[in-house]
């Protein structure tokens, strides 16, 4: 995570997504990644502290676009918005020239 709450960047490939706010009686919790045109729908984990996610496979940079579905024992769905998150591993660089300090050699 680049550590800036809220700019919903990573360099992590394999974040952790904490998933809020889900009822009690859910009983089916699945997370639904978008990317590159393709979509695929996951089971989350419900652990102690609720329901989370993490990708099964690492993830390369770009934009992945996420959105949760919720069942509950009834057999009722809800839906989340969508959330877009970016992986970005790769610092741009560019040109970068050294230049002396003086113009005094050997200083």
């Amino acid at each position: 995570d680049t550590g800036i709450q809220g700019d919903n960047m990573t360099n992590s490939t394999q974040p952790t997504f904490a998933l809020q706010h889900i009822d009690d009686d859910a009983v089916r919790v699945t997370v639904s990644v978008e990317h590159g045109g393709v979509t695929t729908t996951f089971d989350a984990t419900k652990g102690t502290g609720g329901w989370t996610f993490t990708p099964p496979t690492s993830w390369a940079d770009g934009d992945y676009t996420l959105s949760v579905s919720v069942e509950d024992k009834a057999g009722n769905t809800s839906h989340s918005a969508s959330l877009t998150v970016t992986v970005d591993t790769q610092i741009a660089i560019n040109n970068i020239e050294l230049v002396n300090d003086s113009g005094i050699p050997d200083d």
